[in-house]
C-alpha cells in the first residue's frame, strides 16, 4: 500500500521525535485496557510514572484524532464521534456527530488544514457482481447506480469505492466531496491514498500515526552491518538464517541517546521484528527486550522513550528510556498505544 514517505534522519520505521519543548520527561502514552466488560482509555505520564484513567467507555475508540491544539481529541466510539480534552480527568466526552452512513466503513478521521471542518474517509468493498468491463474499461457500479473508473486488470487485491465526506456547519450534514476507486487487502494496494490529496491534517489521525510507526516509510531499509547481525543473533540465541526475507536494521538516533538494532522480516511488505536489541554507547554490546510472544512490531520515540508495541494491535507496549536503557514501562494486556503528539509534530 502506497504510504507517507519520511526523512530516516527524522523518522525512522514510524519513530518520531518530540519538540525540544516537550523535555526529557513530557512524553505521555495513551492506550486502552478491558476491565469489567468495559474500555479504560488509560495515560501514562513519563514524567510522574503515573497512569491515569482519562475515560471509562463501553465500546472501544476505532479511530482517535489528535487536534494540533494540544491535549484536544476526537474519537470514534460506536456509530459516533466524540471529542475531549486531556486536562480532564476523568474526562468528559461530548458527541460531536453521527458518522455517515451508505458509503462504506470509515477508515480514519481528520479536522482538514484548509476548511477546519471534519473529514472521513469512507471504503465500501465492491462486489464481483459490479466490477463491469465497458467499451474495454473497467468501471464499479456503486449501491445509487453511479459508476466510477475501476481499477486495471493488472491490478490485485480487493476492488473498493473509496470516499471523501465533509461534516458541515449544522454539525448533521456529510457532504460527499469525492468518490474514487481503489484496491486494498494486500501489500502495495493503494488503498485510502487515491484522496491523499483531499487529507491534508490539522493533527494527527491514527491512521497517520500508523504510517509513521511502521516500516512502510522505507525506514526499515537501514541495514544493520555484520558485527551487530552477529552480536543480535548471540543476544538473541539464534543461529544464522538462509532466508533472504530475514535481515536486521539499525536506527541511531540524535546524540545522546543509544542505538536500536531490531529484525526485519518481508511478508505483503517489509515488518519489524524480534529481537529488538538496546546498544550499549559504543555499541559493542546491548540488552535484547523482553517482548513475550510478540511478532510483529511497531516502534516510536518520543522524548528519548522508545515505545514498542504489536503492530497489529498497538498492543504490549514496552517503554525504553533511550539514554540509560532502563525499561520504564510495560503493560502485557494493552492494546492501541501510541505517544500522545504534543506538542505538535511538525
Amino acid at each position: 500500500m502506497s504510504r507517507l514517505k519520511a526523512l530516516v534522519l527524522l523518522i525512522f520505521a514510524g519513530f518520531y521525535t518530540a519538540q525540544a519543548s516537550a523535555g526529557d520527561t513530557g512524553a505521555q502514552l495513551s492506550f486502552f485496557q478491558s476491565r469489567n466488560g468495559k474500555t479504560e482509555w488509560m495515560i501514562w505520564s513519563a514524567a510522574t510514572n503515573r497512569t491515569d484513567v482519562f475515560m471509562e467507555l463501553a465500546d472501544a475508540p476505532s479511530l482517535v484524532f489528535w487536534e494540533s491544539k494540544p491535549g484536544a481529541v476526537l474519537f470514534v466510539s460506536g456509530a459516533s464521534i466524540f471529542q475531549a480534552d486531556l486536562g480532564q480527568t476523568p474526562a468528559r466526552r461530548k458527541q460531536v456527530a453521527a458518522l455517515p452512513g451508505g458509503h462504506g466503513d470509515v477508515r480514519t478521521i481528520w479536522r482538514d488544514a484548509a476548511s477546519n471542518r471534519l473529514r472521513v474517509v469512507t471504503m465500501l468493498e465492491i462486489a464481483e457482481s459490479d466490477v463491469l468491463k465497458e467499451n474495454g474499461e473497467i468501471k464499479y457500479r456503486l449501491p445509487d447506480g453511479r459508476k466510477i473508473g475501476g481499477a486495471t486488470e493488472d491490478d490485485f487485491g480487493v476492488p473498493y469505492a473509496c470516499s471523501v465526506l465533509e461534516l458541515q456547519a449544522d454539525g448533521t450534514t456529510w457532504t460527499l466531496l469525492a468518490t474514487r476507486a481503489t484496491t486494498d487487502e494486500a501489500g502495495d494496494t493503494p488503498g485510502i491514498s487515491v484522496v491523499n490529496d483531499l487529507r491534508k491534517e490539522a493533527g494527527y489521525s491514527s491512521y497517520r500515526l500508523n504510517e509513521l510507526y511502521t516500516c512502510l516509510n522505507g525506514g526499515c531499509d537501514n541495514e544493520a552491518p555484520k558485527n551487530l547481525v552477529a552480536l543480535a543473533l548471540r543476544l538473541a540465541k539464534r543461529k544464522p538464517s538462509d532466508d533472504d526475507d530475514a535481515g536486521f536494521s539499525i536506527w541511531r538516533p540524535r546524540p545522546g541517546l543509544r542505538s536500536v538494532l531490531f529484525g526485519t522480516f518481508m511478508g505483503d511488505t517489509v515488518h519489524a521484528g524480534p529481537p529488538v536489541i538496546i546498544l550499549s554507547p559504543d555499541e559493542k554490546s546491548g540488552q535484547n527486550l523482553p517482548l513475550g510472544d510478540l511478532h510483529q512490531l511497531s516502534m516510536g520515540v518520543a522524548a528519548g522513550l522508545l515505545l514498542v508495541v504489536d503492530e497489529t494491535n498497538g498492543g504490549h507496549p514496552v517503554v525504553v528510556d533511550l539514554k540509560t536503557g532502563q525499561v520504564r514501562f510495560s503493560a502485557p494486556e494493552a492494546t492501541s498505544a501510541v505517544w500522545v503528539p504534543t506538542p505538535p509534530m511538525p
